[in-house]
């Protein structure tokens, strides 16, 4: 039933339904915790819809099983640059995005804050 939960997420999330797609993403993450995608998925749509705590919390939780999913570093990287005192935790986490996906279409805007923002 994982893998129905998270392809019904993956539905609601194309056609728009974010309710629905972090309801499904929920019950995948019920059943099997280290779902990394279900969890980036949920991740994504806690930040679209403002709630950057739960957003964090999720992201943080991937990078703790599995380091070198770059999604996540890149996400973490926009939560903690939102706020000049986290700036440093945002390019930690840009850094390592950086490393893992070197030739992201984000990569670019990645190096420019980098480059405007940490001294």
């Amino acid at each position: 039933f994982v893998l129905a939960y998270y392809n019904l997420g993956v539905a609601y999330q194309a056609r728009g339904d974010d309710d629905l797609a972090a309801a499904a993403y929920e019950e995948a993450l019920k059943l099997k915790p280290d779902l990394v995608n279900g969890a980036y998925n949920l991740a994504l749509l806690r930040w679209e819809s403002g709630d950057y705590a739960s957003a964090q919390a999720l992201s943080e939780d991937i990078i703790s099983r599995k380091p070198d999913f770059a999604p996540a570093h890149y996400l973490l990287g926009m939560i903690y640059a939102r706020d000049a005192r986290t700036a440093s935790q945002a390019a930690a986490h840009y850094r390592r995005f950086l490393e893992l996906k070197p030739n992201d279409p984000a990569a670019p805007g990645v190096k420019a804050w980098l480059a405007n923002r940490v001294r």
